[in-house]
């Protein structure tokens, strides 16, 4: 049994609850607290340890039953994956880039925008494509209890022949669709940092010019390390949190200032 978490989920963390817990959980899965073929705590016990309702904790085991990380067997209980442990490699690699966009592609969706336009000279260099090239740019807002967190947008080779509507988007990411569609994620490049709100991003976020704001992109590869997809979201610094556990030694390196700064 783990011991209770008596440090209870802030409802000020713009993350949903049952995100947070979700991390946790995977977290513990990943670093072994949780073993291949164990029985995990209750959703009555894991709401007691993080101070969240069943429903809460629910949703966050439904995260990883989609995650493919636990299963459910009618009543038992829900068990760890036999076979967790072999799950580090590429499937893993596409579920990890996709936890760091998961606050992005969940709750109310607003400004959808979906358009076939010229690719710029970024979206030729991400995406290896030549110049005068056509990519589909998709945009989205994501709001929290009506404010706006982040402002997302993807773009994908038009080439590939995706045709995606608003009613997609309400539904999957553009990664989803892409995958639905054949293409398999195995790997890919990501930068977070942050930087201040241009003129459009304090605008659409509904924040002052200048403001922080938290930046991720990703360039997704397929198994042939052929980029499939260039997404970029920006989140209202004073508005997101992103818990994580580390428990390597590298990842400690990374927050005590071993990780090299751009100048």
């Amino acid at each position: 049994m783990l011991k209770k978490n008596t440090r209870n989920a802030d409802p000020r963390t713009t993350a949903p609850r049952y995100v947070r817990v979700y991390t946790a959980l995977r977290e513990w899965i990943d670093n072994g607290k949780y073993t291949p073929g164990e029985k995990i705590s209750s959703e009555e016990e894991i709401g007691l340890m993080f101070g969240v309702s069943r429903i809460t904790t629910r949703k966050a085991i439904d995260l990883l039953v989609e995650d493919d990380l636990v299963y459910r067997l009618h009543g038992k209980g829900t068990y760890v994956a036999e076979n967790v442990n072999q799950r580090a490699g590429m499937a893993n690699i596409a579920k990890r880039m996709r936890d760091a966009r998961r606050v992005a592609t969940r709750g109310k969706f607003d400004r959808i925008e979906i358009s076939e336009i010229d690719a710029d000279p970024k979206s030729c260099v991400d995406l290896k494509l030549s110049t005068g090239s056509r990519v589909l740019r998709t945009s989205y807002v994501k709001l929290f209890n009506g404010t706006p967190i982040c402002y997302a947008v993807s773009y994908i080779p038009a080439e590939f022949g995706m045709n995606i509507n608003s009613s997609d988007l309400r539904s999957d990411t553009p990664l989803s669709l892409l995958e639905k569609k054949g293409f398999t994620p195995v790997s890919g490049h990501q930068l977070i940092n942050a930087t201040l709100a241009d003129a459009l991003v304090a605008s659409i976020l509904d924040t002052n010019l200048g403001s922080p704001v938290l930046r991720i992109k990703q360039i997704v590869m397929d198994r042939t390390q052929t980029p499939i997809e260039r997404f970029i979201v920006y989140y209202r610094a004073d508005k997101y949190e992103h818990p994580m556990i580390l428990h390597e030694r590298q990842d400690l390196d990374l927050v005590h200032g071993s990780a090299p700064i751009r100048k």
